[in-house]
C-alpha cells in the first residue's frame, strides 16, 4: 500500500468538493516545475493546450508560474480562472469537484487517481507510470495538440478500477507487521 492514499483518504471523506466560484464541470489544473515555467515555449503551449480543452480551467497559481507568465507575456485563455495558490485541504476539495486534472506535479498525478479523476501530466515523463498504463494518466508535455488530446481521451474513458497503491490502509498494515515483529 502507499500510506499517500491513506492521507487522501483520511481528508478527502471530510472535506465538501469546493468549485472555488465556476459554473459547471472543470478542470484542476497546476504548472510550477522549472522545466515548463523557465521555458517561454513550453509555457506558452501549455496556456494554449488548456485553452483547447472545453472545460473551464481553475488554476492555482504558483509564484514561480506567476513570475513566468508576467515575464514572458503568456497570457492565459478565457476558460482559465487564476486563482491564489491552494493549501492541501483545499485541493483536495477542488480535485473531489473537478472532472480532469492538469499538472505537473508528481504527487497531484497520485492524488487524482486516489479520488478518481483522470489525470494530464504536463510533462515528458512521470514518476508514475503504473498511472499510465492503466490508462487514468496521459503524458502531453507542454504540446497543445496532444494536451486537447488527452484531456478529451480522458475525459470519455471510464478510470480503471486497479489498485495499484493497496486499499487505503496501508498504515493499519505497517503497524500490524511491526506489533508482530516485537511480539
Amino acid at each position: 500500500g502507499d500510506v499517500m492514499f491513506d492521507v487522501v483518504r483520511f481528508y478527502a471523506e471530510k472535506l465538501a468538493a469546493n468549485s472555488f466560484g465556476l459554473d459547471g464541470p472543470f478542470a484542476l489544473m497546476t504548472a510550477h516545475r522549472a522545466e515548463n515555467t523557465d521555458d517561454p515555449i513550453r509555457l506558452a503551449g501549455l496556456a494554449e493546450g488548456v485553452g483547447r480543452i472545453g472545460l473551464q480551467v481553475l488554476f492555482p497559481v504558483h509564484p514561480r508560474t506567476k513570475n513566468a507568465l508576467e515575464k514572458f507575456g503568456v497570457a492565459l485563455p478565457p476558460n482559465v480562472t487564476a486563482i491564489d495558490p491552494l493549501s492541501y485541504k483545499e485541493t483536495l476539495a477542488a480535485i473531489k469537484a473537478s472532472q480532469l486534472i492538469l499538472t505537473d506535479s508528481g504527487g497531484l498525478q497520485k492524488e487524482a487517481f486516489y479520488m478518481g479523476r483522470p489525470c494530464v501530466t504536463l510533462r515528458d515523463e512521470t514518476e508514475w507510470i503504473e498511472l499510465v498504463e492503466i490508462g487514468v494518466n496521459r503524458l502531453a508535455g507542454c504540446d497543445p495538440d496532444k494536451i486537447a488530446t488527452a484531456a478529451l481521451a480522458l475525459l470519455n474513458t471510464p478510470l480503471s478500477e486497479a489498485t495499484p497503491y493497496g486499499d487505503g490502509d496501508a498504515a493499519g498494515s505497517l503497524l500490524e507487521i511491526v506489533a508482530e515483529s516485537f511480539k
